[in-house]
């Protein structure tokens, strides 16, 4: 007995000095230690060695790998990490990284330049397809802009003249779908394979000045408003995807930087996936400091049938506390207005908290100097916002 256990303290002790003497059980025993209930490789400088050996032969160990969040979600990188994610660097030129179109996406809605010259960008886009845009008949021209208006790039009429929305566009074009180096006939006619382009355009008519129904007050504020959504971003379990909405259908950017467009059936499958296929339109009415929402995102959707069901069974109690839950809930709520915007938030009751997705009070506002409308709600592991331009009734 005493004979094996010297023989077992004399491996041991070859083992601490020499891992090519350990049994592949102990060389990780040395190799590695437990930190807050994780197995990480050992840093001690006796162990060094061990952990050289045990990684080149590819061991783990039981290690549990350290898991950057910015690698897969742009929006858990530290602003020293977005502009590494989002730029490349070419012999001193930096450019906005087409692999990497979320951290782009991202960089740019917060503002970020990450030393980017957009100029020079412009520039070169200038130099190269002003002269190849030009030289096109103009139904091409239109047609071009048509297609480039139709995947969200360009926001302005097809009159086929060249213009800095149209340089911005074609700009944006390249870059998100990886053309750059192609020739300038090359990018025409990726373009306009991915839409359907009229072989024909109208005349544009002459603009006539609307005239609201109702007079603005001293605020600016007018009495309704019309407002169409244009883009929505939702963010799940920290997966971020952004869904702006054309006439045509949308532009879905998924998580992984992934650009889709979705028809009209799509972006409807899109919308009621996340419960709002109901809330592609807005109406907004203020009378006496009270805004009525005709569609904020917390709304939510009572299933008709149930409803009658319930109201058909329910006792006289019932039905008196759910008619006073629903007066509640679609009561006019209470607007602020600060530099030229509308503000408001509108409580849930709490009967209602336990039956939607979005579990928090929605905040409310409209800038009458753009005639932009914005809400956003979060709750039940989700964050939801919601933009929209509006016209005046």
């Amino acid at each position: 007995m005493a004979l094996l256990i010297s023989a077992s303290a004399s491996v041991a002790a070859q083992c601490a000095d020499d891992p090519n003497e350990c049994t592949l059980k102990k060389l990780c025993e040395v190799a590695t230690t437990i930190d807050g209930g994780s197995t990480i490789w050992s840093t001690a400088t006796g162990s060094a060695k061990h952990v050289t050996v045990a990684q080149s032969l590819g061991m783990e160990c039981g290690v549990t790998p350290i898991v950057d969040l910015c690698d897969t979600d742009p929006s858990e990188c530290k602003l020293s990490q977005i502009c590494g994610k989002a730029t490349t660097d070419n012999a001193g030129q930096v450019s906005w990284n087409d692999s990497a179109a979320a951290y782009v996406v991202l960089a740019k809605e917060y503002g970020l330049q990450c030393d980017v010259s957009e100029e020079a960008a412009a520039e070169e886009v200038i130099k190269d397809f002003r002269q190849a845009f030009t030289s096109e008949s103009k139904l091409k021209r239109q047609q071009f802009q048509y297609a480039l208006k139709e995947l969200g790039y360009y926001s302005y009429g097809a009159d086929g003249l060249w213009g800095q929305g149209t340089s911005s566009a074609f700009d944006k074009f390249v870059s998100g779908y990886g053309l750059k180096g192609k020739t300038e006939a090359q990018v025409f006619n990726s373009l306009l394979a991915k839409v359907d382009v009229p072989s024909s355009f109208a005349a544009p008519k002459k603009k006539v000045a609307k005239t609201p129904k109702n007079k603005a007050d001293k605020n600016g504020l007018f009495p309704e408003y019309v407002c169409t959504t244009t883009k929505v971003v939702v963010n799940i379990s920290s997966l971020e995807f952004i869904i702006k909405i054309n006439r045509m259908g949308s532009t879905l950017v998924t998580p992984d930087g992934k650009v889709e467009k979705l028809n009209r059936k799509e972006t409807n499958a899109a919308l009621k996936d996340i419960a709002l296929d109901n809330h592609t339109s807005t109406n907004l009415k203020f009378r006496d400091n009270k805004v009525i929402n005709s569609s904020s995102i917390n709304m939510p959707k009572l299933d008709e049938k149930e409803t009658k069901e319930f109201l058909k069974s329910a006792s006289a109690a019932d039905k008196r506390k759910f008619e006073r839950i629903m007066e509640q809930f679609m009561a006019p709520q209470k607007y602020y207005i600060k530099n030229n915007i509308v503000s408001w938030s509108q409580k849930l009751p709490k009967e209602l908290l336990k039956e939607l997705i979005i579990k928090a009070a929605a905040t409310s506002s409209l800038d009458l100097t753009k005639n932009q409308y914005q809400s956003s709600a979060t709750g039940g592991g989700m964050k939801i916002k919601l933009w929209a331009t509006c016209d005046p009734s």
